[in-house]
């Protein structure tokens, strides 16, 4: 026990001897090239061996090193550099007769040859002198070097090397021994290999036997066996070495591997992350490009106008008549009320409300006809789809929020199951349809700020530009300030409702938008109200024309004299006959059938408006009074039924 004790203390503390292992020197292959050497003397003949200079070029260890590089790559600056390290005389007269560079291993073979006796023996003994001499003068004359801060060292090549360039064959700390003949044991690979630097251990395998690796704990002690080792015979086994792959796992790798309870989690969090960190900017600049329409090549007039001709040709179709709102008795007056609370900076929720067809889009679109930036959600459109992930991609796509991914919201609830069903808890990583159409709505809503900042920063300079003195702009023109249309709204029951109604409240308390609600719902304004209940909301209730009012209204828009906008051609006979007919159909809506129609119709703006178009357009007012009542018919049946 005290003998183990001082033992272990001699090799653990610096300054004691160290126990190093000694190993048997082997052998130096020697090819006899030339018997008598031409002096005619039998017990005279001309050997030939080769030692790998090690340590000359530096070793690519990494995809980011860039040692290599520095070096010459050229194969005459490279054997020159390799022939100025050897000395300048060789013992026992050996001569150098060539030099191999190896710059994927970092060395150099190096054959010379050399005059001695027959026999095998004493040229092996003066092949090795020759090697130790060399390997003397080198580790001498080179020093550490600053790229890769090792010496140089000569070794002596006991077997045939196989010099080959295959790109794949990279240097590796593993080297595979394949044994042709009888196997080796672990001792004698470990007496073969020992010299080249120290072996981290030895794998033998475990089937055939036929082969083993050994691992060294240095890339230059693989590279120098790989060169000195390969054809070498060891009793009756010919050995052939090459690089085996290494297998490298980073700590970190294996620890994230055994601790999957944390790892997991993070690395979805991390990549969720990595998405909403790439595609948000691109996000945001299509909501805002949306909003502003500055990349919108409709926008331009000439583009636009050939656009439009062009649509109209192909479907062809004449472009509908645009009514104003002036013409409709009571309308004016609220959309001139609606325009005067846009003027205004927003304090609360603007609610349009009254019944279907009595001109609340109309109403809005007037109102907002000078507003640069104007948003329409369309709710109609999103109560027509099915599941609540195509109301969030309609959504989106009403606001422009590009790119949508729907799948992301089925992988995170698929991590959020692995993960808890792996580790018992919850991740709380998943993602819904609700979830989604919150991040639009940020996104819009971070679009608004910046939109109000840029317009605030324009104002300021316009400012200094005419004054002197600087004053801090707080407020945006009227006509700058972002209006928000939620197009029938309230009118059916969307799942976002709530969502929509918070965030839209958020947005007017901030001063970044005025919020236009315009719905049929009865009880629409109510909901308005609970959302925003600190600020009572602007109600524009719109109405139903009395029958008095339909017969008057009727009566002045088909009594203007307006003729057809299709004309034949300009001859004289063809202009009057065209004339005469159209006064014709005009007298034949008297006021008898005028009033029998707006009895029917009732004060319903939109099927009065129909009602003058197609009166206009050519048709009798009993045709045009049937196909309405057949396209009300149909509507019935259709959300009735």
């Amino acid at each position: 026990m005290q003998t183990r004790f001082l033992l272990s203390s001699a090799l653990r503390r610096p300054g004691w001897p160290r126990i190093a292992h000694t190993t048997p020197r082997r052998s130096i292959h020697v090819d006899c090239v030339e018997k008598h050497a031409g002096t005619g003397d039998e017990r005279v003949a001309k050997y030939r061996a080769a030692l790998f200079v090690d340590n000359v070029f530096p070793l690519k260890v990494s995809r980011l090193d860039i040692r290599p590089y520095l070096v010459l790559r050229n194969e005459a600056a490279m054997r020159k550099k390799v022939a100025g390290m050897l000395p300048s005389e060789l013992p026992h007269g050996a001569r150098v007769s060539d030099i191999d560079p190896h710059f994927r291993d970092g060395g150099s073979l190096v054959h010379f040859t050399f005059t001695g006796n027959t026999g095998l023996d004493a040229a092996r003994q003066t092949a090795q002198d020759v090697v130790s001499a060399v390997d003397a003068h080198v580790r001498a004359q080179s020093g550490r070097r600053w790229l890769w801060l090792e010496s140089a060292r000569a070794l002596a090549v006991r077997g045939v090397p196989f010099c080959e360039d295959i790109v794949r064959m990279l240097p590796s700390k593993r080297v595979r021994v394949e044994f042709c003949g009888p196997p080796l044991d672990m001792e004698q690979i470990f007496d073969e290999f020992r010299a080249f630097g120290r072996i981290l251990d030895i794998e033998m395998a475990q089937r055939d036997a036929q082969h083993a690796v050994v691992h060294f704990t240095r890339l230059r002690g693989a590279t120098s066996a790989r060169n000195c080792v390969h054809g070498d015979v060891v009793g009756a086994t010919r050995l052939r070495l090459a690089y085996e792959r290494e297998d490298r796992e980073m700590v970190l790798v294996q620890w994230a591997k055994e601790h999957s309870k944390f790892t997991i989690p993070l690395a979805a969090a991390a990549l969720i992350a990595a998405i909403y960190a790439v595609f948000d900017p691109i996000r945001e600049f299509c909501v805002e490009n949306k909003i502003t329409h500055r990349f919108d090549l409709s926008r331009i007039p000439l583009l636009g106008n050939v656009r439009k001709a062009a649509m109209r040709s192909l479907l062809r179709r004449e472009p509908a008549p645009q009514q104003d709102v002036s013409a409709w008795t009571g309308l004016a007056d609220q959309s001139a009320r609606l325009t005067s609370i846009l003027d205004e900076p927003p304090e609360s929720f603007v609610v349009v409300s009254g019944p279907r067809g009595s001109g609340k889009t109309r109403v809005v679109d007037q109102a907002t006809a000078n507003k640069k930036y104007r948003i329409v959600v369309d709710a109609r459109k999103l109560a027509a789809e099915h599941s609540e992930v195509e109301q969030m991609t309609q959504l989106a796509r009403q606001l422009g929020w590009w790119p949508v991914f729907n799948s992301i919201i089925s992988i995170t609830n698929a991590v959020d199951v692995m993960v808890t069903a792996t580790t018992g808890s919850n991740a709380g990583i998943s993602a819904t349809p609700e979830s989604q159409v919150r991040r639009i709505l940020e996104t819009l809503a971070l679009v608004l700020a910046n939109i109000r900042q840029d317009r605030l920063q324009a104002q300021a300079r316009q400012h200094d530009k005419h004054h002197e003195f600087t004053i801090p702009v707080h407020t945006v023109e009227p006509a700058d300030i972002p209006v928000i249309v939620l197009d029938n709204f309230l009118d059916k029951d969307i799942k976002f409702t709530p969502v929509i109604l918070d965030w839209a409240a958020s947005v007017v308390e901030a001063g970044l938008a005025h919020c236009i609600i315009t719905t049929s719902n009865i009880s629409g304004y109510h909901e308005v109200q609970r959302a925003q209940p600190q600020s009572p909301a602007s109600l524009v209730s719109l109405n139903d024309a009395s029958p008095i009012e339909a017969v008057t209204l009727l009566q002045q828009q088909l009594s203007l004299p307006t003729m057809p906008e299709q004309s034949p051609p300009p001859h004289v006979a063809d202009a009057h006959s065209a004339n005469d007919e159209y006064v014709r159909r005009l007298d034949q809506a008297s006021s008898d059938s005028i009033a029998t129609a707006a009895r029917v119709l009732g004060g319903r703006l939109e099927d009065l408006q129909l009602f003058v178009q197609k009166v206009r357009a050519g048709e009798s007012v009993d045709a045009a009074l049937e196909d309405i009542i057949q396209r009300s018919i149909t509507e019935v049946r259709k959300y009735a039924f």
